[in-house]
């Protein structure tokens, strides 16, 4: 319903598959376990997705992964949302803006929220620094995970 009552920057959101077991086991592994095996399993299974009509029919430009906190990718290393965009940008063979996103301030985890608390939690969280890596483009890909 929220997305019927709100305007937002963007014309479509695509969602890749169903935030649910196995795939969900293998993001968390991946993102909070340093299983980088399973990155790679994961990135090869959103290739896949590079045939749906949504993803083929359309031009894109640009992969944006959003960023994580310092804190976070200090604790991880990474960021598992540029490792899967990096992955998705070199086979659409587009370009990759890793810094075309980066947090105005700190928020806290998004587990355990419910939606109104997760709007709350990212407002006003991120910001274009140089807007002209997105100046122009027609279609983005803006990949969290």
């Amino acid at each position: 319903m929220y997305c019927l009552t709100h305007e937002f920057l963007f014309d479509k959101v695509v969602s890749l598959y169903a935030y649910e077991e196995p795939l969900r086991d293998a993001l968390l592994d991946f993102k909070y376990h340093r299983e980088h095996r399973k990155g790679r399993a994961l990135a090869g299974l959103f290739l896949q997705i590079l045939d749906a009509p949504e993803i083929k029919n359309s031009r894109l430009d640009l992969v944006v992964p959003v960023p994580i906190t310092p804190k976070r990718k200090q604790k991880r290393s990474y960021n598992q949302s540029e490792i899967l965009a990096q992955v998705l940008a070199d086979a659409l063979v587009i370009p990759c803006a890793p810094y075309g996103l980066m947090r105005s301030r700190e928020t806290r985890t998004q587990t355990g929220l419910d939606f109104a608390q997760r709007m709350a939690n990212v407002a006003d969280a991120f910001l274009a620094p140089d807007t002209s890596i997105i100046r122009g483009k027609e279609y983005s890909w803006w990949m969290t995970s």
